[in-house]
């Protein structure tokens, strides 16, 4: 019962107005870090984390999370639009993306890669919120857990693979 307690003060705690306001602007923030060549998730965390000293500590953290995000999508816009890859995470984006650019279809891979980028943090933030906890209970629920969501990993990119690309 305490990890559904810490569960639900955790996510009233990330749905207050100030913490809503530091996503976006973390995420807006991030997406201009990322965007420049040369500049990643990693940079643009270190160059805005004074920003932190002005908000309590749970805030700071959601707001560097949130640049990290923004950050790590913002590198596949550089890639896919200019073909210069923002940081080494954006390299392979380049490989399909600018030939999509190039043929006047970057808007399909940018909407492509904002999709596999949530698709990508989903299950990995949900399979350490199962597996952070300690409870005689959800043990057993790991294994199955694990198969549940890699199966739906493997399922939901494959149909987005096929939404985009037939």
């Amino acid at each position: 019962m305490e990890i559904l307690e810490l569960l639900s003060h955790g996510l009233f705690l990330a749905i207050q107005p100030m913490n809503i306001a530091l996503i976006v602007v973390g995420v807006t923030l991030g997406l201009f870090i990322g965007a420049m060549p040369g500049l990643g998730s990693v940079n643009g965390v270190a160059i805005l984390l004074p920003i932190t000293f002005l908000v309590p500590p749970a805030s700071a953290i959601i707001f560097l999370a949130a640049i990290y995000y923004g950050a790590m999508y913002g590198g596949a816009i550089s890639s896919i639009t200019l073909g210069i890859p923002g940081a080494s995470t954006a390299v392979a984006t380049t490989f399909d993306g600018r030939p999509l650019a190039l043929k006047g279809r970057a808007s399909l891979a940018l909407v492509t890669a904002a999709i596999a980028s949530f698709v990508g943090i989903s299950p990995p933030a949900q399979f350490r919120l199962v597996l952070s906890t300690n409870s005689s209970s959800l043990r057993r629920l790991r294994s199955r857990m694990f198969r549940i969501a890699s199966a739906w990993l493997s399922v939901s990119s494959k149909v987005i693979i096929n939404c985009f690309f037939g």
